[in-house]
């Protein structure tokens, strides 16, 4: 990084003419944990309280920098994203985080200024877009497959970045075919040690397939017409299926906007129309069932395993239901824009923990609600398309606190239905938590729950770690780093 475009960086939160005096103690909080102070972060930590044998890297991004010159993003996605790399090994835990250079940045970075409509932001004076990966900002999830490093955001190509120093490489075409093709944010990985993954195409009513081996090299791709294919952020696997919950989000095209068009502003809510879900055949790639469902808003999914029992053959899936998916989306936006500003926010965020299971003989659905104010569940994902035990996941526990944050972690027991959790408290936004494997221990689900969580009365980033079994015990190690860092979407841990 050139000492100019440091200077320029550290610059950044004066020059807005928007001082942090005045604000509220949370919004001005919030606004510094997005203010571009830094784009690069690094901090060694030594504890005898890490446990014994951890030692991996643990791969956390989202988006970072919402700022340039005169322009603030309005919407959390928008940001362009900050990848942050957790290694620990014998010699305790190193971080080290960094803005990745994607072709977007840097074109702005040489005029000085914001160039693009972003998926939240208008920009009256937006450059042409030859190519969806001219908007890629990089921001979403991680993924690493054969020693290589990804940084993906869905309605693009995967970037492919250096896994130690975070430098950016540059854009992953898996086929000749599928190349400048959306790779969607959340692949899965499969019994077989293979991964699945989606991409949607908004407008076109179209999901694209992409099967890929341990290698990472491309096995089988296919591009499927569907219905409600305009948003399908996530989806689940089980033995034989592609599980999507196609909601009833409409992309209009044509619609005309004072000020130009966001794709927030194209997406259209219709909750009088019905949803689906689409099973999709892992061996032929195609579609098998197609049953509808009720107008379900969703970003993401738990495990989904397949039963066969003397009543027929099941499918049993978890998701976060998102009531009124369309006003959440809009007002992921708006919320963070009023927090930015000073305002307090007035949509609560998190939604319905679901229990689905499917009929598939039947062709029909039942649908059981678990847990309120909730999202982004994890588990151990060498249980995928099998039983587990318990889902981790986020949840506001104060609903009365009107800041856009999550302040605890839990466990949900499945067989049990109920559920452990630690409260970090009303001064947190915590954030997604994962589970890290025990490299002792030959058992499933035995291991660690990790996540990081910013603090906002002192404005800096913690990261804990949990006992899997026992995270109402509160966290066995706390690393405190001595500044704070964007507050993220994903991560996810890699063996060493």
């Amino acid at each position: 990084m050139d000492s100019s475009r440091r200077a320029y960086l550290k610059a950044g939160l004066v020059s807005t003419g928007l001082g942090l005096s005045g604000l509220g103690q949370a919004s001005q909080a919030w606004r510094q944990a997005f203010a571009p102070s830094t784009i690069e972060f690094e901090y060694d930590y030594r504890s005898k309280t890490i446990p014994a044998g951890l030692a991996g890297n643990f791969y956390r991004i989202g988006p970072g920098l919402m700022h340039l010159n005169q322009t603030w993003y309005h919407h959390w996605f928008d940001g362009d994203g900050v990848l942050h790399r957790f290694h620990f090994g014998e010699q305790g835990m190193r971080h080290y985080g960094r803005l990745l250079q994607t072709p977007k940045i840097e074109r702005e970075w040489r005029a000085g200024k914001r160039l693009y409509t972003t998926f939240g932001t208008a920009l009256a004076d937006s450059e042409p877009v030859y190519q969806i990966d001219d908007l890629n900002v990089a921001n979403i999830n991680t993924l690493t497959l054969n020693k290589q490093l990804y940084a993906l955001w869905e309605a693009g190509s995967a970037l492919e970045v250096e896994p130690d120093t975070l430098r950016t490489k540059g854009f992953k075409a898996w086929s000749p075919e599928t190349k400048g093709l959306p790779f969607g944010a959340h692949p899965h990985p499969d019994s077989d040690g293979s991964w699945w993954n989606i991409g949607y195409q908004p407008g076109a009513g179209k999901v694209v397939l992409y099967h890929l081996n341990q290698a990472g090299t491309l096995k089988r791709q296919a591009v499927l017409p569907l219905p409600n294919a305009d948003m399908v952020h996530d989806f689940a696997l089980t033995a034989h299926y592609l599980l999507l919950l196609l909601m009833p989000m409409k992309y209009d095209t044509n619609k005309q906007c004072d000020g130009g068009c966001t794709s927030v502003s194209r997406l259209e809510w219709q909750p009088q129309s019905a949803g689906y879900v689409a099973l999709i055949n892992k061996d032929t790639l195609t579609l098998e069932q197609l049953i509808e469902t009720p107008a379900w808003g969703v970003f993401h999914f738990g495990n989904a395993r397949e039963i066969h029992s003397q009543t027929g053959h099941h499918i049993q899936c978890h998701f976060v239901e998102q009531p009124d998916f369309g006003a959440k989306l809009g007002c992921m936006g708006s919320l963070f824009d009023r927090q930015t500003k000073g305002r307090q926010a007035n949509q609560q965020v998190g939604g319905v923990w679901h229990e689905l299971n499917i009929d598939l003989t039947r062709k029909t659905i039942r649908s059981e609600r678990l847990v309120q104010h909730v999202e982004f569940p994890r588990f151990d994902e060498r249980l995928q398309t099998q039983a587990h035990r318990y889902t981790i996941l986020l949840q506001k526990q104060n609903v009365r606190n009107p800041e856009f944050s999550f302040d605890t972690v839990l466990t949900w027991q499945h067989q049990r239905q109920r559920l452990q959790r630690f409260h970090y408290g009303a001064n947190y936004l915590v954030e997604e938590h994962i589970f890290v494997a025990d490299p002792h221990s030959n058992r499933p689900e035995q291991g660690w729950i990790m996540g990081t969580a910013y603090h906002l009365p002192t404005q800096r980033t913690q990261l804990s770690l949990f006992h899997a079994q026992h995270v109402e015990d509160g966290p066995i190690c706390v690393i405190k780093l001595p500044y704070g860092i964007p507050p993220g979407l994903h991560g996810n841990w890699v063996a060493t």
